[in-house]
């Protein structure tokens, strides 16, 4: 059985400068994302030596956060009843991939019982994510118009095969 998290956070710094209608926006974004993975399996190991070649079988029951995205936005112009300073935020709800996949890899054993490798993996899965997305503004300062929470719904429910993944193994045997 594997057991396996991922946590993504991207942030992306965007800055705009309109010289002739002496005018700036800068966008600062982040988006945050998490999986949690259950993956039990069996597999076959071949060894010579020190070296170790192995592959298998497995099904993945996977669970999605919500994803959230948050772009604080800052204006200014030469008019500074002109300036402001909002944060979007933007929250997509969650949800769940299962199905089946096949892995294989290699590993070096450094002692009896530690060894370094590396795996591949990929499976066809079944993903449904997505329901009613939610979208709100907040003036932090400045002259910005307050509007109200927007919602939508957007979401993804198909089959289709995942990226091969990677993964580098340290691992100690009991």
């Amino acid at each position: 059985i594997k057991l396996q998290t991922t946590k993504r956070k991207y942030l992306n710094y965007r800055e705009v400068t309109d010289t002739p209608n002496a005018t700036t926006r800068i966008d600062d974004v982040s988006i945050v994302q998490s999986d949690f993975m259950v993956s039990p399996g069996f597999g076959v190991r071949m060894t010579k030596s020190k070296f170790s070649m192995f592959g298998g079988f497995n099904a993945n029951l996977i669970h999605h956060s919500s994803t959230e995205l948050t772009n604080t936005i800052s204006y200014s112009t030469s008019n500074p009843s002109m300036n402001y300073v909002v944060e979007s935020s933007t929250s997509v709800p969650g949800g769940t991939s299962w199905g089946v996949g096949g892995f294989a890899g290699f590993d070096l054993s450094l002692s009896k019982n530690f060894s370094i490798g590396i795996e591949f993996s990929s499976a066809f899965l079944h993903t449904k994510i997505g329901d009613t997305v939610i979208v709100e503004t907040t003036v932090i300062s400045g002259n910005y118009p307050s509007t109200p929470p927007s919602y939508y719904v957007d979401s993804i429910s198909k089959w289709k095969f995942s990226e091969v993944n990677s993964s580098l193994n340290i691992s100690y045997n009991f």
